[in-house]
């Protein structure tokens, strides 16, 4: 039992088919297929009958079904298939956009035992020149090709035979401000909510209040932007980190965070939490004049969750206004983490707080705000070794 059915490609209408082969006796399993990229559909026909055939001449239901897997672009729709049960909705998309853009239009249409590592090589070379990701689209495409070697569809992998270009120079060097600056910024903020208007003071207090959590939790800022009000122990004065905010092909979702150790509970001053407290207040009232309700700390008006790019924008905004440089959101937790560090706070606890996975990643990303510790590890061991 087959169903042929028309679909629509980017140079067309191809034909498919998806058919039913039977039960897996040693299993129990239904054995089911599909085929797509005919240009007709007495080619898509003709192409099922032959995979009965096949089929059952190499031993029916106890043998695997052949896999008619021509172009690169095939092997890919296949592969997601099975692939897309393994990650993150928010990761299914950065995959899927890394293929639309910079994969397919270079190697979709193209059968997969035509590319050859010259063809990859040059492909790798012009990602190299305009991504500073190109080391993961070329992964990408070696995995694909791995999978095809699997089906035993091809031989060898191209892409496991290419010189990979030289990685542009990163300034690894965190950015983040200064304990005056922040000082800076939250005073300016601050004076921006006291305005006789509703409307505008709510706004303005979104992004005082937004602004200092962020640098007095260390949060990362999709953590924050999942957080609900049931993260938030007043009367504790903690708040616990459970989720992130990820984005799906029908808007944004939280979802679990990627390592347990992000899943953590921590305390918050007071004057922070008085901002949350006061900020809880006004957002509440705002959205039942507007006929909504929700539980999500930062929510617009209508009660929808954004991405951050956009409250960057009007952050950044606001910074300029200042005589700060505005950096980034991230800028926030690195800040907090400084003055952690500043002081006195050891670097355990400023790894637990951040919810990093090992105490060997906060070391790699803070150990340069120490430039002078080296000198007096040495002067310790001096003093203390005096002979």
């Amino acid at each position: 039992m087959a169903t042929f059915t028309k679909y629509k490609k980017g140079d067309g209408t191809y034909w498919q088919f998806r058919c039913y082969l039977g039960t897996d006796e040693a299993t129990g399993k239904r054995i089911s297929t599909r085929r797509r990229g005919f240009k007709t559909e007495r080619e898509a026909k003709q192409a099922y009958k032959q995979l009965l055939i096949d089929y059952e001449k190499n031993g029916g239901l106890n043998s695997k079904p052949t896999v008619n897997i021509k172009t690169f672009e095939e092997l890919y729709n296949l592969w997601l298939e099975s692939y897309q049960t393994t990650v993150k909705e928010s990761t299914l998309l950065s995959i899927k956009r890394k293929f639309r853009l910079h994969i397919l239009p270079k190697f979709g249409n193209m059968k997969l035992d035509k590319i050859s590592i010259a063809q990859a090589q040059k492909a790798v070379n012009e990602w190299a020149k305009k991504l500073d990701t190109f080391d993961v689209v070329n992964s990408y495409c070696s995995r694909l090709m791995k999978y095809a070697i699997s089906l035993e569809l091809i031989d060898k992998n191209p892409f496991e035979y290419v010189i990979k270009p030289k990685s542009k120079d990163k300034d690894d060097k965190i950015k983040f401000y200064t304990k005056d600056e922040l000082q800076t910024i939250l005073n300016y903020l601050e004076s921006r909510t006291h305005s006789e208007d509703e409307l505008h003071r709510h706004q303005e207090y979104f992004y005082y209040c937004l602004v200092r959590l962020l640098a007095f939790s260390g949060l990362r800022i999709n953590e924050a932007l999942a957080l609900e009000w049931s993260d938030i122990d007043f009367n504790a004065c903690t708040l616990s980190v459970s989720k992130t905010l990820s984005i799906t092909e029908n808007g944004f979702k939280p979802s679990t965070p990627k390592t347990k150790a992000s899943i953590r509970t921590i305390s918050l001053d007071g004057k922070t939490m008085q901002i949350l407290k006061a900020w809880r207040t006004i957002h509440k009232e705002m959205l039942f004049m507007n006929g909504k309700r929700s539980e999500v700390v930062f929510c617009d008006m209508d009660s929808h969750q954004k991405h951050y790019a956009g409250y960057w924008y009007q952050t950044e905004k606001r910074i300029s206004e200042t005589d700060v440089l505005p950096i980034n959101f991230h800028a926030f937790r690195h800040t907090h983490a400084s003055l952690l560090f500043a002081s006195g706070v050891s670097m355990k606890e400023v790894q637990t707080r951040l919810g990093h996975s090992s105490i060997q990643m906060t070391m790699d990303i803070y150990t340069h705000l120490f430039p002078d510790q080296q000198t007096k590890t040495v002067e310790k061991l001096a003093k203390f070794a005096n002979f």
